[in-house]
């Protein structure tokens, strides 16, 4: 029997100028995010968090790409943890001060 795969869905929701977004597979949370719009006008990730056992499957890549096309601005920007750097790195975010990054669109 091949078993079936489900496609990522996403959750939108926003309180006190926050924004939370979630995805999911299935009932599993596989990746969060939480946004701001600073005074720019900018989108500004505060917090991206995989889960351990969901890492190396794409789901912050996919889920910051549905940032920008649900937001429709651009560039956005990511504050990070010094772990993250090569992550951002490998995206082509540029570091625009210490471990706050930019996307190049």
């Amino acid at each position: 029997m091949i078993e079936a795969i489900t496609a990522p869905s996403t959750q939108v929701t926003e309180e006190d100028g926050l924004f939370y977004i979630t995805m999911s597979v299935g009932a599993d949370e596989v990746c969060t995010a939480c946004y701001i719009y600073d005074k720019a006008q900018r989108v500004v990730i505060i917090q991206l968090d995989t889960p351990v056992e969901y890492r190396g499957n794409g789901y912050a890549t996919a889920l910051l790409e549905r940032i920008e096309s649900l937001e429709g601005v651009g560039p956005i920007r990511v504050i990070s943890t010094s772990h993250a750097v090569g992550f951002y790195n490998k995206l082509g975010y540029i570091e625009v001060s210490p471990y706050v990054f930019q996307s190049s669109n």
